[in-house]
């Protein structure tokens, strides 16, 4: 391995308070200090500089249950507008018992998601799980899935808003639809340059209103369903041929229906400002609004609306239940034919709400991974900068919207296709986020967890969400090809970063630039610091360990081994052990030359 000139430094505090001690890059000679002598006990206030003083903490108010509920509970419930519809289009009168199906893969992901997010309360969802799991290139393919997933909530729910605002009228003209469904992202990327960010109240009385539409029209299709038409429209519907077999229809209508909850992890994107307790309430509670809503809705729907009404209303398939039931309902009591049209009216402006959050919730979803990845090396650092009139970071929305837009023109628009491709990216998150719980569970055993389930359980929820996968790429060939373009130019993007240094040593051993690659190698290596406290037992094979770590994860070739001792004279051995530990290693490995 060729020496980038950089370097390891080793600190250790005992009676006397020793300051850190950091060599020079590359010098190999006397030691800078860091720090000045104070000893401990004699520390007072004005011997700290300013600069090394803990700077206080801006105390954060936790979001409390139903808030929660609520933030994700939009996500999820505005998957219904659309879900409903390809569902009964994949599996027929079949689609109510593919939705059941998918509230069971959503119980064993309960599980999973539970006790990963206990076990690791950090914000960052699978990309967390993965990154404590898994080395940094291959968090990175879980962090791309996740970014794919984000792009296709974006599409699929600007192009749904748009169709239940043209749901008024009987042909729209398809660049108008293109024009207004691509100036809502524009609009959503706007509002976050300029510093919008989502609000744990709004999102609470947007949630109380969604909801209560949804079981408006669920208890009126009940109550037309069963009630004045007998079941005879929905037996109708049942004797309808299926468009497949029907275990066939079972199974399409299952993988069409897991895109009803594509938001599931929204939960643990943001668990640290959930208050303690509620994050695994807000997961069941999310169970129950996935396995109640959508089947009702689903099976009501067949009873108040016909076959031919539901293959001309796919694109906004709760326009035509409100007017076929409240709306009905209402005009035959008062004898008038307006209550149709206030009916619908009510579900678009409703639909356009909720979907016009869920696509600022993309923009925001996205933006926090990117920049987390930017920051721990795995994207490049442009994405970081901010502009100096809001101090929002711009490239972030800017790029995502216009790969978002790039997309959207590849698939003309075509809804099915691109909920085929959210389908696909989420059902890969979930995925590995059950991957991530088996390699946890098996690696790191004595982490503390307030939630554990077996890893039989892991297994159970991937074969769900692959079988759902392999029927999705079956249906949808061209938004898989689509995903996997765009997943590789992402992931290429991600593994040039987090191997920038030896991309740079390549290119320099090809002839490519060879002195401004040499430069551009030892930069990135020097640029950034790793700290790893010891507790001053390691021994050379333990130390060679930590250092394979990060070499194979992190950019940075200067570590500094930090050791606290207290005044107890065995302490202060474990710590000169450590020092000498340490210049052994050096001589193994020239790019951490210096200690």
């Amino acid at each position: 391995m060729s020496s980038t000139n950089v370097g390891m430094s080793t600190s250790a505090t005992d009676g006397g308070a020793r300051a850190p001690n950091s060599l020079k890059a590359g010098t190999g000679g006397e030691a800078t200090p860091l720090m000045r002598n104070i000893p401990l006990g004699e520390t007072k206030k004005e011997d700290v500089p300013s600069e090394w003083r803990p700077k206080p903490i801006k105390q954060h108010i936790k979001v409390g249950e139903w808030r929660s509920t609520a933030i994700c509970g939009n996500d999820l419930l505005s998957s219904c507008l659309y879900c409903c519809a390809i569902c009964l289009g994949d599996a027929g009168w079949m689609a109510p018992i593919g939705l059941l199906c998918v509230g069971v893969a959503l119980k064993l992901y309960q599980g999973v998601y539970g006790e990963n997010g206990m076990a690791l309360p950090f914000n960052g969802g699978v990309y967390t799980a993965s990154i404590n799991s898994l080395t940094k290139p291959k968090a990175c393919v879980c962090a791309c899935f996740s970014i794919m997933s984000y792009i296709a909530t974006a599409l699929v729910s600007a192009a749904s808003a748009t169709k239940y605002v043209f749901g008024y009228f009987e042909e729209v003209d398809h660049w108008l639809y293109m024009g207004i469904t691509i100036s809502i992202m524009f609009v959503v990327g706007l509002l976050y340059i300029w510093g919008i960010a989502e609000s744990a109240t709004v999102a609470l009385i947007i949630f109380i209103s969604h909801c209560t539409m949804l079981v408006t029209l669920i208890c009126s299709g009940a109550y037309i369903t069963l009630v004045v038409d007998g079941g005879t429209r929905l037996a109708a519907a049942f004797d309808q041929p299926l468009p497949h077999w029907w275990p066939l229809c079972v199974v399409y209508g299952f993988a069409s229906g897991m895109l009803g909850i594509t938001g599931y992890e929204t939960s643990c994107n943001y668990i640290e400002e959930q208050a303690e307790g509620v994050y695994p309430k807000t997961l069941r509670n999310m169970w129950w609004v996935v396995t109640t809503f959508n089947p009702l809705i689903t099976l009501f729907v067949l009873g108040v609306c016909d076959t031919k009404e539901i293959a001309k209303d796919t694109d906004d398939l709760l326009n035509a239940m409100g007017a076929n039931t409240l709306g009905k309902l209402l005009d035959e009591a008062f004898d008038v034919g307006v209550f149709k049209d206030v009916m619908i009216g009510w579900v678009t402006f409703d639909a356009f709400i909720v979907l016009f959050g869920a696509v600022l919730t993309a923009f925001v979803g996205a933006a926090g991974l990117i920049r987390r990845l930017a920051l721990d090396g795995c994207l490049p650092e442009f994405f970081l900068h901010t502009n100096e009139c809001r101090g929002t970071p711009h490239w972030i929305p800017i790029s995502f919207g216009t790969v978002c837009t790039a997309i959207f023109l590849i698939f003309d628009g075509v809804m099915e296709e691109m909920a085929g491709m959210y389908t696909i990216a989420f059902m890969l998150v979930m995925t590995s986020m059950a991957g991530c719980h088996i390699i946890l569970k098996k690696n790191v055993p004595h982490m503390k967890r307030t939630i554990q389930v077996g890893i039989w359980r892991s297994v159970m929820a991937a074969f769900t969400t692959l079988l759902a996968l392999g029927v999705c790429i079956y249906l949808h060939n061209m938004a898989f090809v689509v995903f996997l373009v765009f997943f590789v130019i992402t992931l290429t993007l991600c593994l040039c970063s987090v191997r920038r240094i030896r991309m740079f040593k390549c290119l320099a051993s090809c002839g490519i630039f060879p002195q401004w690659c040499k430069e551009k190698a030892i930069e990135c290596g020097q640029s950034h610091r790793m700290a790893y406290f010891a507790h001053g037992g390691e021994k050379e094979p333990e130390l060679t360990r930590i250092i394979e770590v990060f070499d194979l994860n992190e950019l940075s070739r200067h570590i500094t081994f930090v050791h606290f001792s207290p005044e107890a004279c065995d302490e202060c051995v474990s710590a000169e052990n450590l020092k000498a530990a340490v210049e052994v290693v050096r001589c193994s490995w020239p790019d951490f030359r210096s200690m």
